[in-house]
């Protein structure tokens, strides 16, 4: 048999996947659909048209806060409250709203400052503050009857005979016929229930009469905690106007 000097050479059939050479180039987890010049090719990944929805962030509730002292015939004295209102305010988050108001004797009243923050104001919630260092009869009779008297008669109603409002149960404007919104009205402890507050004021006041550090390491005012946010604005406002 003759024999040809030329060496014949096979040709495989090139595989399909031959010509995947780098697998970074084929994502697996990607649909076909992202391959449409085959798999061979790079991806071509569609920008969604439609952008993912964004939360909606609720604003703070509108938190009004009245200042509330006895009223005196001294107008110097009711600048006082003028003043603390003023720098509790320039200190305090943009939601809160703060106004001043005097048991009796001068404007604005109490139902004064009440009836602002409803209708001028359109707070979500009223906190009224007595200024007052003592818990006496002023802080625990007359100021909540003030308060609840004010709301009961804005509502339209009559205060019921015996009834004492303890300042604690919250009270609550609106709602009535007149399709204004519900305000709640509640009371805090006046600014002297702080014992421990009032004794740090003092020593510091002491201390600072005496010139310095004389009163040493036995010094009355107890070591005061650096509170943030919100409460240490008003404890800065307090050292602050003391």
């Amino acid at each position: 048999a003759s024999t040809n000097s030329e060496t014949s050479t096979a040709v495989i059939p090139e595989s399909p996947t031959a010509k995947i050479t780098n697998d970074d180039e084929f994502d697996p987890l990607l649909s076909p659909h992202a391959y449409p010049n085959g798999a061979s090719s790079k991806p071509v990944l569609q920008k969604s048209s439609s952008s993912p929805p964004t939360k909606s962030i609720s604003p703070p509730p509108r938190i009004g806060v009245l200042l509330i002292d006895h009223g005196s015939k001294r107008p110097s004295s009711n600048d006082h409250l003028l003043k603390v209102a003023s720098l509790y305010q320039s200190k305090a988050p943009s939601n809160i709203v703060v106004r001043a108001a005097h048991m009796e004797i001068v404007a604005p009243s109490i139902m004064d400052g009440i009836r602002a923050f409803w209708k001028e104001d359109g707070v979500d919630k009223i906190i009224c503050h007595p200024y007052f260092l003592s818990p006496g009869r002023h802080v625990a009779e007359d100021v909540p009857e003030l308060i609840h008297g004010a709301v009961v008669e804005m509502n339209g109603a009559e205060v019921e005979e015996g009834k004492v409002w303890d300042g604690k149960e919250g009270l609550f404007l609106g709602g009535g016929e007149g399709g204004d919104a519900v305000v709640e009205v509640i009371m805090t402890e006046p600014v002297g229930s702080n014992i421990n507050r009032m004794v740090d004021i003092i020593g510091d006041m002491v201390e600072g009469s005496l010139g310095g550090d004389v009163l040493g390491a036995r010094s009355v005012g107890v070591k005061k905690e650096n509170i943030g946010g919100f409460f240490g604005n008003v404890q800065r406002m307090m050292d602050e106007q003391l």
